[in-house]
């Protein structure tokens, strides 16, 4: 009997850690993926007006 009370105390902790540690970093790392999908979207369209106005330079000369 001490034994399952033992796996029981055991699974108790294991799954209080994942919920206050791990739910929590899962949820920031989540956000930083969000935020660098973002980022790069924007950095696609800052690139591509680049080589537009750098084309139009050029064909301007």
């Amino acid at each position: 009997m001490i034994y399952l009370r033992n796996h029981v105390d055991n699974t108790r902790q294991v799954l209080s850690f994942i919920e206050d540690q791990v739910k929590p970093d899962y949820h920031v790392m989540k956000e930083m993926g969000i935020r660098y999908e973002e980022d790069s979207a924007l950095l696609k369209v800052m690139s591509k007006e680049l080589a537009v106005a750098s084309k139009n330079i050029s064909s301007s000369q």
